[in-house]
């Protein structure tokens, strides 16, 4: 009897800007940053649930994989974001995983103190077909990509702690 690779869905939550990557398996389905437009907070979490909802739509995932907010960098609104996605995943019977930067950094890094540069370069040596947006993000002064990449390396530590 042949399973099911596992579905999973890695979101990185933002006020303006999510970045999520969708995974078959070990297989990067799709990748990228969803801009968030709305003005005012009632209208971004609305528009952000809805960039949410499309996802797992579209995408049929059976984990969704998260990175924690840092208490000391969020806001209330970015708060009220995370907690619907949680209520959407309850909804949809998904199991959710949750990773802190530090967490990723720790699980993926080579180097015990990575950066997230370091973080995007090795999301990339395991997917070379990021490297034009990594090559993008490093010309970048601020960071745009860094989003994107974290939410590969989400997708990637879901799939490996879902395999052991």
């Amino acid at each position: 009897m042949k399973t099911e690779p596992h579905r999973i869905l890695a979101i990185n939550p933002g006020s303006r800007y999510i970045g999520f990557a969708a995974f078959r398996g070990a297989e990067l389905l799709d990748w990228g940053l969803r801009v968030n437009t709305a003005k005012t907070p009632r209208g971004r979490l609305r528009v952000a649930g809805r960039i949410i909802r499309d996802a797992i739509e579209r995408f049929q995932p059976d984990t969704l994989a998260l990175k924690c907010l840092d208490s000391s960098r969020t806001s209330l609104s970015l708060d009220r974001f995370a907690d619907s996605i949680h209520a959407i995943a309850h909804l949809r019977k998904l199991k959710v995983r949750q990773y802190s930067i530090t967490e990723l950094k720790r699980l993926l890094c080579s180097e015990a103190k990575g950066n997230k540069r370091q973080l995007a370069a090795m999301v990339t040596a395991a997917y070379p077909v990021l490297n034009p947006d990594l090559q993008h993000e490093m010309a970048n002064r601020n960071p745009y990509y860094l989003r994107m990449f974290e939410a590969v390396a989400l997708g990637i530590a879901c799939y490996r702690q879902r395999e052991e």
